[in-house]
C-alpha cells in the first residue's frame, strides 16, 4: 500500500530527506515543535485537497484511542499533540524528545487519510481507503487472506513525494 500514500517525508534513494507532502518541515532547537508546510494543490484520490488541516485531522485519528491505530500511533511520540499554524502549516508538539520521529514520518503507514471519507466510510475503508498516493484502490477482496487487490494509478498524482519519475517496472 506504499504507492497508495504519500508521506509527509520521503528518503531517496541515498537515504537522504526530502520533501513528501510537506514542502518543509523546521524544527525547533529543543526539538520539542515540528512545523510542517503542506504541499500547494496535492489532493487525496477522491479530489479534496490535502491540507494543513486535514493533514491534522489525520494525525489527530491516529492519536484518537477509539481509532485503535496501534501500529500508526506507536511511531508518534509519546504525548504528541498536533496545532494548526495557518492554512498550508501544521506542527507536532512533543512532550519530550524523540529520536526515530523524523524517520517515522517516512512511513507509508503516517500518511494522511481523507478523514472525511474515512467517517463516511466507516468500517468499509480500511478496504476502500481514501489516500493521496499516486495509486489508489479500486477493489479488494478479502476472505480469510487477501484474494485480490485491484490498484489503479491516478491521472495525475501532484503530490509524487517518491524519487522514482519514470514509467512504473511491474512484475506480472
Amino acid at each position: 500500500m506504499r504507492n497508495c500514500r504519500d508521506p509527509l517525508v520521503a528518503k531517496d534513494f541515498a537515504g537522504n530527506y526530502i520533501p513528501g507532502l510537506a514542502t518543509s518541515w523546521n524544527i525547533s532547537e529543543d526539538g520539542m515543535t515540528w512545523a510542517f508546510t503542506i504541499r500547494e494543490g496535492a489532493t487525496f484520490q477522491d479530489g479534496t485537497p490535502v491540507t494543513a488541516e486535514a493533514v491534522k485531522a489525520s494525525f489527530d485519528r491516529i492519536l484518537d484511542p477509539e481509532t485503535v491505530a496501534v501500529t500508526a500511533g506507536g511511531l508518534l511520540p509519546p504525548g504528541v499533540t498536533t496545532e494548526l499554524v495557518d492554512d498550508s502549516t501544521f506542527q507536532f508538539v512533543l512532550t519530550e524528545a524523540f529520536a526515530p520521529f523524523l524517520e517515522n514520518l517516512t512511513s507509508a503507514l503516517l500518511g494522511p487519510v481523507s478523514v472525511a471519507s474515512a467517517e463516511s466510510l466507516g468500517s468499509d475503508f480500511g478496504q476502500r481507503p481514501v489516500l493521496s498516493g499516486a495509486w489508489y484502490v479500486e477493489e479488494w477482496r478479502a476472505g480469510d487472506r487477501i484474494e485480490d487487490v485491484h490498484m489503479i494509478r491516478r491521472p495525475r498524482a501532484a503530490n509524487r513525494s517518491t524519487p522514482h519519475r519514470g514509467a512504473g517496472a511491474l512484475a506480472t
